[in-house]
């Protein structure tokens, strides 16, 4: 039985799911520049596999490229000034049990060696 399954998904989710499933880093990467991903599949119910992915919708604009040295890490409602940028960390901005912060790794990877060697494969040169 073949079913259509209908997804939105974050650009990061889609970047993430394509690098994974064989995409280039540099293909993977186009889907970030969007603010919403929409695909309707066609999935075979017995063993889960996607069969064709017969619609692929981008929506909203493209997005600016980020300026980590300006960028505030953790903003929230309880934190509305957030981090600044800390040179000696990586830029990604990361999170565990829904706190968000800078990574604290080494930098010196991926574009302008701004990132960790785990970081870089998502923001390459």
């Amino acid at each position: 039985m073949i079913i259509k399954v209908y997804a939105h998904l974050s650009p990061e989710d889609m970047f993430e799911a394509g690098v994974r499933h064989g995409l280039s880093q540099e293909a993977a990467d186009f889907f970030r520049c969007f603010e919403e991903v929409e695909l309707e599949l066609e999935v075979d119910s017995d063993n889960g596999l996607v069969l064709t992915c017969s619609s692929l919708t981008l929506s909203g604009k493209e997005k600016e490229v980020v300026d980590y040295t300006k960028k505030k890490y953790g903003v929230w409602q309880g934190d509305k000034e957030g981090k600044p940028f800390n040179p000696a960390n990586c830029a990604q901005e990361t999170s565990k049990n829904w706190i968000y912060f800078q990574c604290p790794n080494e930098p010196g990877h991926g574009k302008d060696g701004m990132f960790c060697e785990e970081h870089a494969e998502r923001h390459p040169e």
